[in-house]
């Protein structure tokens, strides 16, 4: 039996790792892995709903499906992602109802299948891919203003006052693939 969890990167690295206590009292550890990244597996929904929901803090890396506790398996282990390709840009189409990343990241994590028991399969990591990979270079190309212009076309809402280049690309992005895969 597994269960979901997802990987989530602290962007500020503290010597020793991060120690943060949610709010209902548990306490989520961040630890340097391999690659240097501050990291921890969260399990609770609700605490990594939480976390990303502070973007300049923490970032989703990937999504794990791990034993659950008392099944005898294997720690997750880390799979190198494939080559990426940026999508054709999409056309521009309607605005379908709005929907948080946060909600799109969980129904996209919720849909991969789980093995039936720990020796189906060994735990594996679904590494989501740096905004650096996959940006599309007419969007890094354009300024701010002009890509507060293009989420709105797009989206058919307004940009944050304080919306930051990089976000409003991903969620171009984000809009984009999610019409493509409509």
């Amino acid at each position: 039996m597994s269960k979901q969890a997802f990987l989530i990167q602290c962007l500020q690295a503290r010597p020793g790792g991060t120690s943060l206590t949610m709010a209902d009292g548990f306490e989520i550890n961040f630890r340097p892995d391999d690659k240097g990244r501050h990291v921890a597996q969260v399990d609770n929904e609700a605490h990594f709903a939480r976390l990303l929901s502070i973007p300049e803090g923490y970032k989703l890396i990937g999504a794990v499906t791990a034993p659950v506790i008392g099944a005898p398996a294997a720690p997750p282990a880390f799979v190198a992602p494939a080559a990426v390709t940026p999508p054709p840009a999409a056309p521009v189409l309607p605005s379908p109802p709005a929907v948080s990343a946060t909600e799109t990241i969980l129904n996209a994590a919720a849909s991969h299948s789980a093995p039936t028991s720990p020796t189906d399969t060994p735990p594996v990591v679904a590494p989501v891919p740096d905004a650096a990979d996959t940006t599309d270079p007419v969007l890094a190309a354009m300024s701010l203003d002009d890509l507060k212009a293009l989420f709105g076309k797009e989206t058919g809402r307004t940009a944050h006052g304080k919306a930051k280049p990089e976000t409003l690309i991903a969620q171009i992005e984000a809009h984009r693939a999610e019409l493509a895969g409509q």
